[in-house]
């Protein structure tokens, strides 16, 4: 195993660079981030391995890029038989944020094929240069990794609608618990169905969804408020804290109180 690192401390609003390298994985190439505070992005260069966010797993081999979600709990570990060689940067602030969204590339994990290995050196050597412009230059060099992505999100099916609108609904929702009947019912159609269609459009049931959005709520509240783990619990709709604080912990590996001293 081997890995060349970059660390920018020094780097502030609106685009934060924390770590960018190139890893040489092995089979005992293993991450694990619970309720991250960083938007990670990767491009496999060679071999294969799995890729686990808030509890979907995913295949990500050479050619793929990934995009791993701030706030959600990432798990990823290299093929033992045919290891990862990737390129790969931590990112946070204004700017990673604004261009996720503005192209659209929030909601997707996976980009198959992406094959974008020069653009990810480029951006590299350019963080690695020293110049005192590098941070704007890996700026616009990440707004156009980003906007190729982009391009290849427009490729995907588009959502259906009324997939998009339970998932709009769950999203208006965090603070209660919502069950599949009164989700089937904003599309009119029968529990079954509707659990049916959340599932093959987004790859999860609608109640893990959910569970995943309260647990991202949770994290930045123990992160950024003095909020007891009562109170928290309560405003996500658990009348018991105990049973929150289990499933808390079975989703971020700790508990609320243990996350918060953390942090």
């Amino acid at each position: 195993m081997k890995e060349d690192l970059l660390y920018f401390p020094g780097w502030e609003e609106p685009f934060i660079l924390e770590l960018a390298g190139i890893s040489w994985c092995d089979g005992s190439y293993e991450i694990y981030r619970g309720c991250s505070p960083v938007w990670v992005l990767e491009q496999v260069v060679q071999g294969t391995g799995t890729v686990i966010v808030d509890n979907l797993r995913y295949t990500a081999s050479a050619g793929d890029c990934y995009l791993l979600p701030q706030g959600a709990s990432h798990h990823y570990f290299s093929d033992s038989n045919d290891p990862w060689v990737k390129i790969f940067m931590n990112v946070r602030g204004k700017l990673p944020a604004a261009l996720f969204s503005a192209y659209g590339l929030s909601g997707q994990v996976i980009f198959p094929g992406a094959c974008l290995e020069p653009e990810f050196r480029q951006f590299y050597r350019l963080a690695g240069s020293g110049m005192p412009e590098a941070q704007q230059a890996c700026s616009l060099k990440f707004h156009q990794i980003c906007a190729k992505l982009g391009g290849l999100a427009d490729d995907q099916p588009p959502v259906p609608p009324e997939a998009a609108a339970m998932k709009a609904y769950l999203d208006q929702n965090v603070s209660r618990l919502v069950s599949v009947a009164e989700l089937a019912g904003q599309i009119f159609r029968s529990p079954d169905y509707a659990s049916k269609l959340f599932k093959g459009t987004y790859g999860i049931t609608p109640y893990a969804y959910l569970l995943n959005r309260k647990m991202e709520l949770a994290c930045r509240l123990l992160q950024s408020t003095a909020l007891s783990v009562q109170e928290i619990a309560a405003r996500l709709g658990y009348e018991d804290a105990h049973y929150f604080s289990g499933l808390f912990r079975r989703a971020v590996g700790q508990t609320p109180s243990g996350y918060r001293k953390r942090g």
